[in-house]
């Protein structure tokens, strides 16, 4: 009985730990704000995001550094807009985070020879 006593006392006491399992920091985070869609050949599809990069739009003091631009343009090409999203996932050292994007571009030629509501699924 005092086993089973224990393990009752134990057992929440073990949920609690595990805290924030799934967490990531926001330094690991890449926030994209812009992502545009082009063709490219061979029926691929060309996908940029546009990350942007805080520690050089800000510094520690508050004021705008001046150690190039704030952002960064990545590209990746594939068949479909998924695989070339997980390309990019996997070219770029931080996790891209659409949540904060402002903006789709689809490039014309693209928008006319694909479904649109296809090209945009991912997002």
């Amino acid at each position: 009985m005092h086993s089973w006593l224990r393990l009752v006392l134990i057992l929440p006491l073990l949920m609690l730990i595990t805290g924030c399992w799934d967490q990531i920091e926001i330094e690991q985070r890449g926030f994209v704000v812009g992502t545009a869609l082009d063709k490219g050949e061979d029926g691929q599809i060309i996908l940029t995001y546009q990350i942007v990069l805080p520690t050089i739009m800000q510094s520690s003091s508050g004021t705008k550094s001046e150690g190039g631009e704030p952002y960064i343009n990545v590209s990746s090409r594939a068949k479909t807009v998924f695989k070339a999203s997980r390309l990019l996932a996997s070219e770029v050292s931080r996790t891209p985070y659409i949540a904060h994007n402002q903006m789709i571009i689809v490039s014309d030629e693209l928008a006319r020879s694909e479904h649109l509501g296809e090209l945009l699924d991912v997002f």
